[in-house]
C-alpha cells in the first residue's frame, strides 16, 4: 500500500496565510511538510507571501521559516510565485541542511529553468507544475489558431488555457517523456483535473502525482485509493485522520 506525504497549505486550519502560526499549526498537527509562498523583495530578501510587495516589511522571511522547520523533521514545499527567486531558496537550503530529501519546490518552475540549472533539481525535490509542463506547447496551438491576442493571458496564468489538453493521450505521453528527461520529482496538478486514465498513464509512466488543494473528506478519500504521492491541504488534521483509516483498511 502506498501512502502520500500530507502538506499543510499555507493558511491550514484556518490560520493566516503565509504565517508563523500556519507553520506552528503544521508543526503541531504532525503534518509530513508545510507549504509557503515565496516572493524575492526589491532588496533580495525573500519571503513568504501570496501577492507581490515590493519590501519583505512585516512579512515572515524565508530564511525564518527554515530557521523554524530545521527543528523539525518537516518538509518544506516552497510554493515558488517569481522563477528569479529559486537560486536563492536553494542558496538558503544548504545554508540550512535542506536536500532534495526535504525541500520541495513547486509553482513557478519552468522547464526551461530545470533544462539549463541542472543544480535545481539535485538540491530539491521539483514537483513541475501542470501549467509550467504545457505552457508552451499551448502556445504553438493559439497561434496556430490565429489566437496570438490571447498569448499575455496564456503567461498570466496558464491553468485555463491547459488542463483541458490532459484528456488528450498524446499531450499525456509528452508530459511524461518531459518529466523524466528534466530528473523531475513527478508532476503537481489540481486534483479535480485528475481522472482514473490520467492516472494510470503516470502510474505506467512511473511518474508521481502531487495533488492540490484537497480539503473534501471525499475528495481526499478518491486521492488516497488513487495513491498519489502528495497531497497539500487546509484540512491537515482531516487529511491525517484519513490516510490513518485507508492505512488500517
Amino acid at each position: 500500500m502506498h501512502l502520500p506525504i500530507i502538506t499543510a497549505h499555507s493558511g491550514c486550519e484556518g490560520t493566516e496565510r503565509d504565517s508563523r502560526e500556519s507553520l506552528e499549526r503544521a508543526i503541531a498537527l504532525g503534518a509530513d511538510a508545510a507549504e509557503v509562498d515565496v516572493r524575492r523583495a526589491s532588496d533580495g530578501t525573500l519571503y513568504i507571501s501570496h501577492d507581490r510587495q515590493e519590501t519583505a516589511e512585516g512579512k515572515l522571511t524565508l530564511e525564518a521559516v527554515f530557521r523554524t522547520l530545521c527543528q523539525t523533521p518537516l518538509r518544506l514545499n516552497c510554493d515558488i510565485k517569481e522563477p528569479f527567486a529559486v537560486s536563492g531558496v536553494l542558496d538558503l537550503a544548504r545554508r540550512f541542511d535542506f536536500g532534495p530529501d526535504r525541500l520541495i519546490l513547486t509553482g513557478s518552475v519552468s522547464p526551461e529553468l530545470l533544462a539549463l540549472e541542472r543544480a535545481v533539481t539535485s538540491g530539491a525535490g521539483v514537483w513541475l507544475n501542470i501549467e509550467e509542463a504545457l505552457k508552451f506547447p499551448c502556445v504553438a496551438r493559439l497561434f496556430a489558431a490565429g489566437e496570438e491576442d490571447r498569448f499575455p493571458a496564456l503567461m498570466a496564468d496558464a491553468k485555463p488555457f491547459v488542463l483541458g489538453m490532459l484528456s488528450e493521450a498524446e499531450v499525456v505521453h509528452s508530459l511524461c517523456r518531459l518529466l523524466k528527461a528534466l530528473g523531475t520529482a513527478g508532476v503537481n496538478l489540481p486534483y479535480a483535473v485528475l481522472t482514473e486514465e490520467l492516472r494510470t498513464a503516470l502510474r505506467e509512466a512511473e511518474i508521481p502525482i502531487s495533488v492540490w488543494t484537497v480539503n473534501d473528506p471525499t475528495a481526499l478519500d478518491r486521492c488516497l485509493a488513487l495513491e498519489v504521492g502528495n497531497i497539500t491541504t487546509l484540512a491537515v488534521s482531516t487529511a491525517l485522520e484519513r490516510r490513518r483509516r485507508y492505512a488500517e483498511c
